[in-house]
């Protein structure tokens, strides 16, 4: 679970998970890794309010959605139960292809 960069000053701003996932998938590159190309990852926001938005799928196909406003969250998974993939593909509507265990 990642919970995402907050910065005060100088000017309030808040880490999308779309920057999040360019991030990680920016570092991977440089290390010379490709293992979350394949990776789920679900993105969160407003996590318990009544407008919250949750989105999952691959990792670079993620950095695709907006999320709406702050404050976002990345979560990476790692292998899911098949109860875990169907919960994803109702609730965060998850391509299958993306869940498949």
């Amino acid at each position: 679970m990642l919970f995402l960069d907050i910065q005060m000053e100088p000017v309030e701003r808040y880490m999308t998970a779309n920057e999040g996932t360019a991030l990680l998938m920016e570092m991977e590159a440089n290390a010379g890794e490709s293992g979350l190309m394949e990776a789920i990852a679900v993105g969160i926001a407003r996590a318990g309010a009544p407008d919250a938005s949750v989105k999952a799928d691959l990792l670079p196909r993620l950095q695709g959605y907006s999320l709406g406003g702050p404050l976002h969250i990345l979560i990476i998974p790692a292998r899911l139960h098949f109860m875990e993939a169907e919960a994803l593909r109702i609730l965060a509507d998850a391509p299958a292809d993306a869940v498949q265990c």
